[in-house]
């Protein structure tokens, strides 16, 4: 996990939610805006899980993935799960992440 202040509020997700630049994946989407401090938040909705308890295990693993990948990258990072990151394990979530970030990190 993110420290709070790396966290993302409902205002400002809904920002840039609108204005970021996205990318896109089999298993997720990023919303990418240049911003002088890092930021992150991550969405899994219920067409992904119907139960909560999934959906926090997902919304952890690439919480933990983000955070080693974005180590001294800045700016704000919206990444939503997509219904097809259900069939994603354990193993294969970093890598779905760190490939991602790579991509956004290229086009920047």
């Amino acid at each position: 996990m993110f420290k709070k202040s790396e966290r993302i509020t409902r205002t400002a997700f809904t920002q840039y939610f609108k204005i970021g630049r996205r990318f896109h994946t089999d298993f997720f989407t990023l919303i990418y805006s240049p911003a002088p401090v890092r930021g992150v938040a991550v969405v899994v909705g219920k067409k992904v899980f119907k139960e909560a308890v999934d959906r926090n295990t997902l919304r952890r693993r690439v919480y933990a993935a983000a955070r080693t990948s974005l180590q001294t990258s800045t700016g704000i990072y919206l990444i939503i799960a997509k219904p097809t990151a259900k069939n994603l394990n354990q193993k294969d979530v970093a890598p779905a992440i760190a490939e991602l970030l790579a991509t956004a990190l290229k086009a920047r």
